[in-house]
């Protein structure tokens, strides 16, 4: 639905790199990452398959799809290691890592972080939060993140593998399908963002009528949520510079920019007064 007419708000404020994004993996193609399977998965085993439940809040066209199976170990899971020449990801820059899942039912994720040497073919360092994340949200898409603050890995700066793991301490009665996307590294710039920190200005912030922001007048999506992951509002081929924020309750809020031809995203947090 197109809302470009509708929308006017003038709240504007400039984003700084704190509010940009690393994205580490989307399956849209382009990715840092490369996918490998790890552990026993017994009949289960993962997958990039189309989006099963696309909308507003995951709009991706490609997902990953794990399946947990009874006869797997309790610990199956996938890492990601870094392609050649990816630069590593950078703890002391931002120590928390999210990705959107997708549950049938609660479920828990394991994030572990590793340092790899591949010319060495050995494990330099790796952490494994000992309480997993809680997945609440059913039947819908929702991000879920982990901090690194205060772990022996804070400071690393050469992180290269991503390790998840769903229900680590259990298997599943029957095969469990979970999908998830959009891995990222809040608050650290990345060369694959649709627009560089220190280039994009939105103004001002606070705001109770209208947002601005820096545009070249090509068409991109914007996606505006609330902090819970909840979509308030969405504009298909938008090129103009503002959008109306005055019909919005008070709060927080992430602007999401999708470039309709590269599918490369970036994103901004404003308030609404």
């Amino acid at each position: 639905m197109k809302k470009a007419l509708l929308v006017v708000f003038s709240l504007c404020f400039i984003v700084a790199t704190t509010d940009a994004q690393r994205t580490l993996l989307d399956f849209e193609g382009g990715n840092d990452l490369t996918f490998f399977d790890n552990f026993n998965q017994g009949s289960g085993g993962y997958s990039a398959i189309p989006n099963p439940d696309q909308n507003t809040t995951n709009p991706s066209d490609s997902v990953g799809q794990f399946i947990e199976a009874p006869d797997g170990d309790p610990w199956a899971g996938f890492f990601f290691q870094l392609n050649d020449g990816a630069a590593p990801i950078d703890l002391s820059a931002s120590s928390e890592l999210c990705v959107d899942v997708w549950v049938s039912e609660a479920a828990t994720l394991t994030y572990k972080v590793e340092e790899f040497d591949n010319d060495a073919g050995m494990l330099v360092a790796a952490y494994e939060p000992p309480i997993p994340v809680d997945i609440t949200a059913t039947a819908e898409w929702t991000t879920v993140c982990q901090s690194f603050v205060g772990t022996p890995v804070e400071n690393n700066t050469n992180i290269n593998r991503l390790v998840y793991i769903f229900n680590i301490t259990s298997t599943p009665a029957a095969d469990l399908t979970h999908f998830f996307d959009n891995a990222v590294q809040p608050g650290v710039s990345s060369t694959n963002e649709l627009f560089r920190g220190e280039l994009l200005r939105v103004y001002p912030n606070p705001s109770t009528h209208n947002i601005f922001f820096d545009t070249d007048g090509s068409p991109r999506t914007i996606l505006v949520s609330d902090m819970m992951g909840r979509n308030i509002a969405r504009y298909d081929d938008f090129a103009g510079n503002n959008i109306r924020v005055s019909e919005f309750a008070p709060g927080t809020y992430i602007m999401t920019f999708v470039d309709e031809v590269t599918g490369q995203i970036a994103s901004a947090r404003f308030v609404k007064k």
